[in-house]
């Protein structure tokens, strides 16, 4: 529930995306902000994949802006940290980040805000 408060001003007005699967059991979707400033993603695993899960780039960020990035779910598994570093929006929508490791019927939830 804490997370939700935290992020309804987002969660309510910012535009959905739906990231296109490259595999079929893992699904990524969120909300960027209208100006591209933040950005709440989750990454849903929900069978076994064959191989290592594909990157996921996101679009809608400001290309010129550095973005933290922190995981926002309570769940600890599986194992995810994301980068520790700010990374460029131009990064993120061009190369994107990792997926988590394979973990069948998992989640991962990240936000993304642009430091000024």
């Amino acid at each position: 529930m804490d997370v939700y408060k935290a992020n309804r001003g987002l969660l309510h007005t910012g535009r959905t995306v739906r990231l296109d699967a490259t595999v079929e059991d893992a699904w990524t979707y969120g909300v960027v902000a209208p100006d591209g400033s933040a950005a709440i993603l989750a990454y849903a695993q929900l069978d076994e994949l064959p191989h290592e899960p594909p990157r996921f780039r996101i679009p809608g960020l400001d290309r010129s802006a550095r973005y933290a990035i922190e995981r926002i779910d309570p769940a600890a598994w599986p194992s995810y940290e994301p980068p520790a570093a700010s990374v460029s929006g131009a990064a993120l929508a061009d190369v994107g980040l990792p997926g988590p490791p394979p973990a069948p019927l998992s989640i991962v939830v990240l936000r993304l805000v642009a430091q000024r």
